[in-house]
C-alpha cells in the first residue's frame, strides 16, 4: 500500500495522531509498551518487534499494529527504518478493562507473558491463609502459573467476568474481578496504577469458595 493510501486508511480506522518515525541503524529499544494502539507502514529500512519470545521482522511495504499495553522489544536493521505511523489512545475505562481481559485471558490459558503484561514487576498478591496475612510477590505467582496445568488444558469452563470498575483519579483504578479453577472460584479486588507504560496491575487480594 502507497503512503497516501495508507494514511487514509489510519483516518478512517480512527488513528487521530499519524506521523513518520525514523530509528537510527541498530538501535535497540528494551522491553516496553504504549498506552495507545499503534498500526504502522514501514517505509525504508526494517524492524524487529519482539512479543512473548516471538520475534518478527518488518520490511519495506509491509505493516505491523501493536496493541495498547502490549509489552515487545525493537530492534531496528542495519539500514535503520523510517516507517508511517498512527496512534489511537484509549480511554481509561477501555485501556482498563483490556488489561484486566489480559490478566483474565493469562490466567485461563496459563500464560506468565500475559499475566506479566498486566501485573507490575513489584506487585504482589494477599490472601488470608489460617488467619494470617499471605503475601505472594509477583515472581513467586508466576513460577506457580507455570508450574501447574491451565484451565485451558484441563478444559475447565470459563466464568470470567469483570463486576465493577471504579476511578479515584486520573491515574488510580479498583477493579473487582470474578474468576474460576474449577473447583475454587475466585473474587479479585485489584488495585491499578496508570504508569509510564499504561494501566497495571500493583495488588490482587482475593479469596476463593470451593463448589461443586
Amino acid at each position: 500500500m502507497d503512503p497516501l493510501s495508507f494514511e487514509a486508511r489510519l483516518r478512517a480506522e480512527g488513528f487521530p495522531e499519524i506521523r513518520t518515525n525514523e530509528l537510527q541503524p541498530g538501535c535497540h529499544n528494551g522491553e516496553h509498551s504504549h498506552p495507545f494502539d499503534v498500526l504502522a507502514l514501514v517505509l525504508e529500512g526494517d524492524i524487529t518487534l519482539t512479543v512473548e519470545g516471538r520475534a518478527r521482522t518488518y520490511r519495506v511495504g509491509e505493516e505491523f499494529s501493536m496493541k495498547a499495553g502490549c509489552a515487545h522489544v525493537e530492534d531496528v536493521g542495519a539500514q535503520g527504518v523510517k516507517y508511517l505511523v498512527g496512534r489511537r489512545p484509549l480511554s481509561d475505562l477501555e485501556a482498563v478493562e483490556r488489561t484486566l481481559w489480559t490478566y483474565l485471558d493469562g490466567l485461563y490459558e496459563g500464560d506468565t507473558g500475559k499475566l506479566a503484561a498486566a501485573f507490575h514487576e513489584e506487585s504482589h498478591l494477599y490472601s488470608l491463609a489460617e488467619g494470617r496475612l499471605a503475601d505472594l510477590p509477583r515472581a513467586k505467582w508466576l513460577d506457580m502459573v507455570a508450574g501447574r496445568p491451565s484451565p485451558k488444558s484441563r478444559e475447565l469452563k470459563r466464568t470470567d467476568r469483570i463486576v465493577s470498575i471504579d476511578f479515584s483519579g486520573p491515574e488510580t483504578a479498583l477493579a473487582k474481578v470474578e474468576c474460576s479453577i474449577h473447583p475454587r472460584y475466585f473474587t479479585d479486588y485489584l488495585t491499578l496504577l496508570k504508569l509510564g507504560g499504561g494501566w497495571r496491575i500493583v495488588s490482587k487480594t482475593f479469596r476463593a469458595d470451593v463448589r461443586d
